[in-house]
């Protein structure tokens, strides 16, 4: 019988311990942000950042030349982490995406950031930084197919059978 309890315990701490396992950054910036560097003009980076955040259910509340906010009703875990670190149960919590565009000799440095907001009833707004690894990762990997898009060739699609005649 104390086979199986010492078996039953070095496997509950193996889940414990396989759970609590970090995610690692997948690449280190000067910044500490996630941040790519795309040989555009600012005009079509700018574009292409609206068109990818808005895509993932963020509102545009602010855009200035060098930055654009964005933020969304925080979802469940969002919701929870808010009200636990700088919320409320009462609170109205937000996820907020601050990009800034530096432009730099020709090319656009774009760096992204994340927090997340509570409103609280008595108009006291609580924000904390919100950027665990997997999130940096992920908004890493956005940037950097963001930077693909944008710096590859053109593509017009004209199909064979076109119906337009010259």
């Amino acid at each position: 019988m104390n086979i199986i309890k010492i078996f039953i315990s070095i496997l509950t701490v193996a889940f414990l311990v396989g759970c609590a396992t970090t995610v690692e950054r997948s690449t280190y910036t000067a910044s500490g942000s996630p941040e790519v560097t795309i040989d555009a003009s600012i005009d079509e980076v700018r574009n292409g950042v609206l068109s990818m955040v808005l895509n993932y259910g963020y509102s545009l509340i602010n855009q200035t030349n060098n930055l654009l906010e964005f933020q969304r009703q925080a979802d469940g875990q969002e919701n929870f982490a808010a009200a636990l670190s700088v919320g409320n149960s009462y609170s109205s919590n937000y996820r907020k995406l601050n990009v800034n565009l530096i432009e730099m000799n020709g090319s656009v440095r774009v760096i992204v950031r994340s927090s997340l907001e509570a409103r609280m009833i008595g108009g006291q707004i609580n924000t904390s930084n919100a950027m665990s690894n997997s999130l940096f990762n992920a908004y890493q990997e956005d940037l950097e197919n963001l930077k693909l898009l944008i710096e590859s060739e053109p593509f017009e699609y004209v199909p064979e059978d076109s119906v337009i005649s010259d």
